[in-house]
């Protein structure tokens, strides 16, 4: 009986192990980034919502102010909400009624970028 002396290797060349981790680290740095953008946005619009619920704080103050004397002056302001940056713009009309109004908040994001919010809104004596 003879024998046949088998000469194969079982296990993976170089080159496919290189592939594989070239793979792996494609994968990786796409979740990384995609992660990563992910989190932007969420910081983007919890701003937004935050500058929002300053645009409706502004508004009930406004409306105190009209239900007061009638009048609304314009005016501009600071509000420490978003990142200690935030400005609120108010434009009021006062020679008509109901009073027309413009609130604008602005602020710097995070990366410097120069982010806005506008309302324009109708108010009146209650």
């Amino acid at each position: 009986m003879r024998f046949k002396k088998n000469n194969s290797i079982s296990g993976f060349t170089l080159i496919e192990t290189a592939v594989a981790i070239f793979i792996s680290i494609l994968i990786i740095t796409s979740s990384l980034y995609a992660f990563n953008r992910g989190l932007s946005f969420i910081q983007t619009a919890r701003n937004i919502n935050m500058a929002v619920n300053d645009i409706a704080g502004v508004c009930e103050i406004l409306r105190q102010e009209a239900d007061a004397s009638g009048t609304i002056a314009s005016r501009a302001f600071v509000i420490g909400n978003i990142n200690n940056t935030e400005i609120v713009n108010i434009a009021a009309d006062t020679t008509q009624i109901p009073i027309p109004v413009n609130v604008t908040v602005s602020w710097q994001d995070e990366s410097q970028r120069q982010r806005t919010v506008t309302v324009d809104m109708l108010i009146r004596q209650r």
